[in-house]
């Protein structure tokens, strides 16, 4: 827990390191656009819900998450690639699940979901017709999508042993993720717990999958990669 704290304040500290003045206002207008997204998705709910749209609740819901899925993994690659971070390098005697944990974890706080889970809470409580069960359901497509970033990363950035069972079981448990979704997208508005426990279940998977394909990862590729040289990392 102190690593992961620590690791935490660290990132914090080096975001606002540099340009501390811009970077506030950036931070400042990502809240206010996020406020404002929320207004519009709520208008754009309750109007779906009176049969003003051409889609309903439902549909409007699945393409909000749609959307939330598809600009988490996306904003890692455009305009610019953004290489996957590793706080802790590994030639410290750190475990590997500890890393792993650390380094997911760090990843999160960053001002880009800090903006989201603005908007998640905003959406919240401004529309009636975006429940509890949709808000989780919310936070679990953001992180699924994070996932696939950083599996996409460690596919891009290092090599991987095909042959390791690591590999393999990496696999298996992203077999077991599609299985699980397969009927229900996890994009999909949920209308049950039992739903949403299902879901759960298949980021487990997921996230499982992504631990044994980095350590089926080893050295860097040597081949260049082209990525921004902005601070942002993940």
């Amino acid at each position: 827990m102190d690593l992961i704290l620590y690791s935490c304040k660290a990132r914090l500290k080096s975001y606002f390191r540099q340009k501390k003045m811009q970077r506030v206002l950036l931070l400042a207008l990502g809240i206010v656009l996020s406020a404002f997204y929320a207004w519009l998705i709520t208008y754009l709910l309750q109007h779906a819900r009176e049969g003003g749209l051409n889609m309903d609740v439902s549909q409007m819901l699945g393409y909000t998450n749609l959307l939330l899925l598809s600009f988490t993994i996306l904003r890692g690659f455009f305009p610019a690639y953004i290489p996957k971070a590793d706080f802790i390098n590994r030639i410290y005697p750190v475990k590997p699940l500890k890393r792993f944990w650390t380094e997911l974890i760090v990843e999160l706080v960053s001002p880009f979901y800090f903006v989201l889970l603005n908007f998640l809470l905003l959406l919240f409580m401004m529309s009636s017709d975006y429940t509890v069960l949709h808000l989780g359901q919310s936070f679990l497509v953001f992180l699924t999508a994070h996932i696939t970033r950083r599996s996409l990363q460690v596919f891009i950035e290092r090599r991987i042993n095909w042959r390791g069972s690591a590999f393999w079981g990496a696999v298996i448990m992203v077999g077991a993720f599609i299985a699980l979704e397969a009927r229900a997208p996890m994009f999909e508005p949920v209308t049950s717990v039992m739903m949403l426990v299902v879901h759960l279940a298949s980021l487990a998977c997921f996230l499982l999958a992504n631990y044994l394909l980095e350590q089926a990862a080893y050295e860097p590729k040597r081949r260049t990669v082209n990525y921004s040289n902005d601070a942002r990392r993940s």
